[in-house]
């Protein structure tokens, strides 16, 4: 694939629908691409959106060293900036990484820092994923009461504003959860909802 000279958020644009069909190694040329013209007009805001799709399309390739890098750019930027909202996601994103790598305490930190900010910025949406983030946390750690509180907030949050594929997806960790217990009906029970 050629790339032709054009505007950052062109470029993001492109590569998010190659991101979300799929298409990873077009998406990451686009956002390499989107990247050099950040550098070069210094516009801060375009190179946050830029590094945290680099950040994301290396995380789902399993480049977590590479996508922390891009992730810990847009974190102080987005403290230049003043976005507490995107510090949040950007926090979250952090946690998200050490959560894949089995950091479970390291990413518990991420994800309650992030919390905190959620929770100052009324970010709902945001707050009822990271809520289903620290349930898997709790989960993996043994912790299965605090688990399905997270879980069960998760759902709350998830209802509140309208995400579907979240409530499934929360109903699903919270069947898992009780099954890990041995709970049977009610880990059938979930999956049925």
């Amino acid at each position: 694939m050629t790339l032709r000279n054009g505007s950052s958020e062109e470029l993001n644009r492109l590569g998010n629908d190659h991101f979300s069909r799929g298409y990873y190694t077009e998406a990451y040329a686009c956002y390499t691409k989107a990247l050099e013209c950040d550098r070069l007009t210094g516009d801060q805001r375009a190179l946050v959106a830029t590094l945290g799709n680099l950040g994301n399309i290396c995380a789902v390739s399993g480049r977590r060293e590479s996508a922390q890098a891009h992730y810990q750019e847009v974190l102080e930027l987005q403290k230049i900036l003043g976005d507490e909202k995107g510090i949040g996601t950007t926090l979250a994103n952090l946690g998200n990484l050490r959560a894949d790598a089995g950091e479970w305490d390291r990413a518990r930190a991420y994800y309650l820092e992030a919390l905190d900010l959620m929770t100052k910025t009324h970010d709902e949406a945001a707050k009822a994923v990271l809520f289903s983030d620290l349930g898997l946390v709790a989960r993996e750690t043994g912790h299965f009461d605090e688990a399905i509180r997270c879980y069960e907030q998760s759902l709350a949050l998830m209802r509140r504003v309208g995400n579907h594929g979240g409530m499934a997806d929360a109903w699903r960790m919270l069947g898992r959860t009780f099954l890990m217990q041995q709970r049977y009906d009610e880990a059938i029970a979930c999956c049925q909802t």
